[in-house]
């Protein structure tokens, strides 16, 4: 066997994996959004974007919850702004813009006002960036993972 296809055998698990893990995405408006990553604990939801100094500019963060609930979200020792958009489904029922970074102690709470399925966070300026509004149906393209 050629020593290139021996280092390809060893590598395609890798390669894989990693696409894997960055092949989910959303489409909203004819805007496809890469998902860093999928949340759906408590635990995961919590800490959520918190700690990190940014994310590429098409990518953003989706959260799942089990019950179809109101939630509450918080800015906590985030580092950048964020657009929060609220699902119910798969359409968008709100969307807060522009929301700026707070530390440790948290003053502002954002709320979906009613009940909902899933949040995505994507950098601040992102929905009118990409003329998102409210209505705007979506499109999921996630692989099932059972660890999720």
């Amino acid at each position: 066997m050629s020593k290139k296809i021996y280092i390809l055998i060893l590598l395609l698990p890798i390669l894989i994996i990693a696409c894997s893990r960055s092949s989910d995405y959303l489409t909203i408006n004819n805007t496809k959004v890469n998902l860093i990553d999928v949340l759906s604990s408590d635990e995961e939801t919590y800490l959520g974007l918190s700690f990190r100094e940014s994310i590429c500019e098409n990518c953003g963060m989706l959260f799942e919850f089990n019950e179809k609930s109101q939630k509450t979200f918080v800015m906590r020792d985030m580092m950048f702004s964020l657009d929060i958009i609220w699902i119910d489904d798969d359409v968008v029922i709100k969307i807060d813009e522009k929301l700026p970074p707070e530390g440790h102690e948290v003053s502002n709470y954002y709320s979906s006002e009613r009940a909902i399925t899933r949040v995505l966070e994507v950098n601040g300026g992102f929905t009118s960036e990409n003329d998102i509004k409210v209505g705007d149906k979506i499109i999921f393209n996630i692989l099932k993972d059972e660890s999720r």
